[in-house]
């Protein structure tokens, strides 16, 4: 088992596996790239909510006062019924979360385009107050994906860019 684990190190480090986080070649680190970045504002409720939540995954220094790219998001949330009974009614919903992204430079070049997607299911109960809070608890829980997914793709770009 120790030789196993021995062969299983030297095999990782052999890879180039190097964390996302630490320092690189030019001794900036990820983070304080991504904290460079400006959020644009993104439409309705869904937006703020995604926004808020890039904020918090991104800016580890406060918001940035000069930044060095602009990252723009534009999302869009579908529902589809599922579990269809016998009287029409739906029992269940899936929601899919596409989110379309670009990083652009101070210039307006893009640096990376990308989109993310994010799909979950609630049930559709009777109650309508119940209803209300599944649907926002799915609607976060979507957002929250794909506020990860999008965080994931800059932390691989600064990473390898550096």
């Amino acid at each position: 088992m120790r030789r196993v684990s021995i062969l299983l190190l030297v095999m990782l480090a052999g890879c180039g596996f190097s964390p996302i986080y630490a320092s690189h070649d030019q001794g900036v680190l990820t983070a304080k790239a991504l904290n460079q970045i400006y959020i644009d504002n993104i439409p309705d409720r869904a937006g703020q909510y995604l926004r808020n939540k890039l904020m918090d995954s991104l800016y580890f220094e406060g918001r940035p006062t000069a930044p060095d790219a602009i990252l723009s998001v534009k999302i869009e949330i579908k529902e589809t019924d599922l579990a269809i009974q016998k009287d029409a009614t739906a029992s269940r919903s899936q929601m899919r979360a596409l989110a379309s992204y670009k990083l652009k430079d101070k210039n307006g070049q893009v640096l990376l385009s990308r989109n993310a997607q994010a799909i979950t299911a609630y049930s559709r109960i009777d109650a309508q107050y119940g209803l209300v809070v599944g649907q926002r608890d799915a609607t976060e829980r979507v957002l929250n994906e794909v506020a990860e997914r999008i965080v994931m793709a800059l932390s691989l770009y600064y990473a390898q860019k550096d």
